[in-house]
């Protein structure tokens, strides 16, 4: 009969342990520092990839003080524009290493308060807003104050906060010279 697998994730404690090197040194090699040596490098390397240790991104994120997470929300996934708007998104979060939480709302603004409390108590870096309710809540209105909310499409009165907007006339003038497809999008680049 085979031992018992263990399904606990290995600590920094056991990877130092198993490298010989201190908890500071296993971290500097994990963040990339160039003051370790090769030697004890290859080590600390070795030992994670024996131990399957992965870095806590909860723990990173207190001691960083930022969770490298985006949250998106738009109303809905099925209106090809809004798609379009969570790809470009994608594609942008994912060259500088951050995760999309997507979140929709049917443009009931109850569920972008919803929303704005999560991703606030959840400590994201960030929203991305395409409201559809037309309304601010109070929660979002906190989010502008504190300089985490980028709006696309639109703006609300008396909200000071950067905005993206698509530029209609000059899409249209395109599409009715036959230079561009409504339903086009780029490309999508893969890993």
């Amino acid at each position: 009969m085979a031992a018992p697998i263990d399904k606990r994730r290995p600590t920094i404690r056991e990877v130092a342990k198993v490298a010989q090197a201190s908890i500071g040194t296993v971290s500097a090699v994990i963040n990339g520092a160039s003051h370790v040596t090769e030697d004890t490098r290859r080590r600390i390397q070795q030992a994670i990839v024996d131990l399957g240790y992965e870095p806590n991104t909860a723990a990173r994120s207190l001691k960083r003080q930022r969770s490298s997470s985006i949250g998106l929300v738009l109303p809905d996934l099925h209106n090809p524009f809004f798609a379009s708007v969570a790809e470009g998104v994608q594609s942008v979060v994912q060259e500088h290493d951050f995760l999309m939480v997507v979140g929709t709302t049917g443009t009931d603004n109850k569920w972008e308060e919803y929303y704005a409390h999560t991703l606030r108590a959840r400590r994201l870096d960030g929203m991305i807003l395409l409201s559809g309710s037309g309304k601010p809540t109070a929660g979002l209105v906190k989010l502008v104050h504190s300089g985490s909310v980028v709006f696309v499409d639109e703006c609300f009165s008396g909200l000071e906060a950067p905005f993206v907007t698509a530029t209609n006339r000059t899409g249209a003038r395109q599409v009715a010279q036959g230079k561009k497809s409504p339903f086009s999008r780029p490309p999508r680049q893969m890993m």
